[in-house]
């Protein structure tokens, strides 16, 4: 049975961290077995975002990025009222799709269930991680729930766990994301050399705290060649080049902007360490593909990273600060603890879109 599978997102048009390329994989997954699927998110609907998904796009303003450029709480505030925009022209000018929906698939913050009642089809909410208790609320007027990473463990209220729901963890495309051999001529300019490529992927945003890497950087660069490399874009971007011209003094940083996802792993099988520095995560996509690529990895432990990382696939440090963060560092780099093994021994296989996409179509078929 075919179904019209609507996707609800405010970010889906402007960004890509893990979240977003979840959604977008998730989604050409769902349209390959044979589901009408489309985007409703801020931006136009000029351009399909995924393998021909379309896109339905509510004309709105994308004010995160500004948001993030502002002090809290003035950025809380502003990211809400663009929420509440948001919705506001759903209400007005986007009614219709949700209304012929067969499922609304709702994904970000939890106060797009408020969306709920524009449609008689059930609505399933995509829960990434421990929201605001204060947001349960919202999480209850769901008819499903979909709990990415076991994030349901961080749940006690019956209420919510007694809605129909699935627990998936993260996919990624095997084929993709594997060890390779690069040659010469694969590899990018900055791998060229004889320094430790050390590497990040994701969105430059305060969350990710980017800013210890480069501090930590800073205070290794005289004891270790080193070269960073900062795959991704964001509205941190131009105070992250400030921060890395003023405290590094030899260490090359590379600022790729947005790389296509396709291309991450050529970048992932070039690099000797990836570096996670997040103060918040769940079940971060962008860890699993270095792992899977055979990249040394280091990472806090928090969310369930603790369980995405051995022993042999990387370093889980306990403190989450620049000094936690530099000590991971000089530990790995002082030990070659990255080169103890080679890729394709610390590479994992993890589990693939389409078991995840299965599971989530047999919940959208029992709320039928």
């Amino acid at each position: 049975m075919s179904l019209r599978i609507r996707f609800v997102s405010t970010h889906l048009g402007h960004v890509r961290g893990g979240a977003e390329i979840n959604d977008l994989t998730l989604g050409a997954e769902f349209s390959k077995m044979g589901h009408d699927v489309s985007y409703i998110t801020i931006g136009n609907d000029s351009a399909n975002l995924s393998n021909g998904v379309k896109t339905l796009g509510v004309d709105c303003p994308y004010a995160y990025d500004l948001s993030y450029s502002v002090p809290e709480p003035l950025g809380k505030i502003i990211r809400h009222l663009n929420e509440e925009l948001f919705i506001h022209r759903i209400h007005q000018d986007t009614r219709e799709p949700l209304s012929e929906a067969d499922i609304v698939y709702a994904t970000g913050r939890p106060v797009l269930s408020r969306l709920r009642k524009l449609t008689d089809s059930p609505f399933v909410y995509t829960v990434r991680g421990r929201v605001n208790p204060l947001y349960d609320r919202y999480l209850k007027r769901a008819d499903g729930l979909v709990f990415w990473g076991g994030c349901d463990e961080e749940y006690e209220d019956k209420s919510i766990l007694s809605i129909p729901n699935r627990t998936i963890d993260p996919g990624i495309d095997p084929d993709t994301f594997c060890p390779q051999e690069l040659s010469d001529g694969d590899k990018p300019e900055y791998a060229t050399n004889e320094s430790t490529v050390l590497t990040f992927s994701g969105r430059l945003e305060p969350v990710k705290q980017i800013d210890n890497i480069i501090e930590a950087v800073s205070r290794l660069e005289s004891e270790f060649d080193l070269t960073l490399v900062i795959l991704g874009d964001g509205s941190q971007r131009s105070k992250l080049e400030e921060l890395a011209d003023s405290i590094v003094d030899e260490t090359p940083i590379h600022f790729t902007g947005r790389v296509e996802h396709d291309s991450i792993p050529t970048h992932l099988n070039a690099s000797d360490v990836f570096i996670l520095a997040s103060a918040m995560e769940n079940h971060p996509i962008a860890l699993k593909e270095a792992i899977a690529c055979g990249t040394y990895s280091v990472a806090p432990a928090i969310g369930r990273i603790p369980q995405i990382v051995s022993e042999d696939t990387g370093y889980v440090y306990e403190d989450n600060t620049t000094k936690g963060l530099t000590a991971a560092l000089q530990e790995i780099l002082s030990n070659n603890r990255h080169k103890r093994r080679s890729r394709r021994e610390r590479s994992v296989q993890f589990a693939d879109w389409n078991d995840a996409a299965d599971k989530i179509i047999n919940l959208f078929k029992q709320l039928q």
